[in-house]
């Protein structure tokens, strides 16, 4: 997986594979990026295409949110040569888009429950199983008569709430806890052979160019900002409200967790920066519970730990 959707904050990610499967690592990076721009030009030439039919402005035919994809882009294929084929083609390609988002947001979801619960472990098509039906179960409210206002609240509550949450951990990782610490887990601890190229690259993703970037939409969005409304139809101040209770449910957990963690552990807060002996992949613990080790995974600027045989 790489980092994606706001630099992971829907899924995660890590700089590099392991040998036998990096090229797949690198494939699966650019076609991600070269499908992101080969996308614009799609999305851009539909709109210049209708707004030339219409003889409006491209302003006047643009939109966002479930407007563009269920609306426009519907309107525009049925007044292109072989309207049935481009419309085949359009909605082939919408659900496979919104298939290969679920991936990395279920996989995030089942990644916790899995690293929580480890027993579950050894069910992880059951646990994947039961995950996607509830969100199905959850998700059919959304095809109800209303069902389409449901969903530009959630969508106007989500854009922003991702962002801040993206800039809260992109901050916290590599400038609170450190990049090169980081860096240096992922390199020495997992044992992940990154080359000088990518090192530079990464230094100057992680630390200038994404945050960066994420700041300048976080800044339009405010600037910009609108109501949550469908077409011409703009929410009551009660579904406002409603929708910024629901982008604050999930920012609000990062300083809630941060306080729990302060208050079921013996320390102070500058505790929550500094890496435990458990910090290390997940078959060395496992080795280390099962007494095959008989040391911890050492990491440095962290406490050690021995295991006694």
């Amino acid at each position: 997986m790489i980092f994606g959707k706001q630099c992971g904050a829907f899924g995660g990610g890590r700089p590099a594979s392991p040998a036998p499967h990096r090229a797949d690592a690198i494939v699966i990076a650019f076609a991600n990026c070269s499908t992101s721009v080969f996308a614009g030009f799609f999305i851009f030439s539909i709109l210049g295409f209708l707004a030339h039919e219409l003889g409006v402005g491209v302003e006047e035919v643009a939109s966002s949110g479930s407007g563009l994809a269920f609306v426009v882009y519907p309107a525009a294929v049925t007044l292109m040569p072989l309207a049935p084929l481009w419309s085949l083609l359009f909605f082939a390609m919408l659900i496979t888009l919104g298939l290969d988002s679920q991936f990395t947001m279920v996989e995030a979801v089942t990644t916790a429950i899995l690293d929580q619960f480890l027993s579950l472990r050894s069910r992880k098509p059951l646990v994947v199983g039961v995950t996607c039906l509830l969100l199905f179960i959850m998700g059919l409210t959304m095809c109800l008569e209303g069902g389409v206002y449901m969903f530009e609240l959630f969508f106007f509550s989500s854009g922003l709430s991702v962002i801040i949450l993206a800039i809260t951990e992109i901050v916290g990782v590599h400038y609170v806890y450190g990049f090169k610490k980081f860096f240096r887990h992922i390199t020495e601890d997992m044992g992940i052979v990154v080359p000088r190229p990518l090192h530079a690259y990464w230094l100057l993703t992680w630390c200038a160019v994404t945050p960066l970037a994420l700041l300048g939409i976080l800044v339009f969005s405010v600037i910009y900002f609108v109501p949550a409304y469908w077409g011409e139809y703009v929410f009551p101040l009660g579904i406002q409200v409603l929708g910024w209770l629901l982008l604050l449910s999930s920012v609000i957990l990062v300083p809630l967790g941060m306080i729990y963690a302060v208050m079921t552990n013996s320390g102070s807060g500058k505790d929550l920066f500094v890496p435990t002996p458990d910090f290390c992949p997940a078959h060395v613990r496992e080795e280390r519970r099962s007494g095959q080790v008989n040391k911890a995974c050492v990491i440095k600027d962290a406490p050690v730990v021995t295991v006694h045989l």
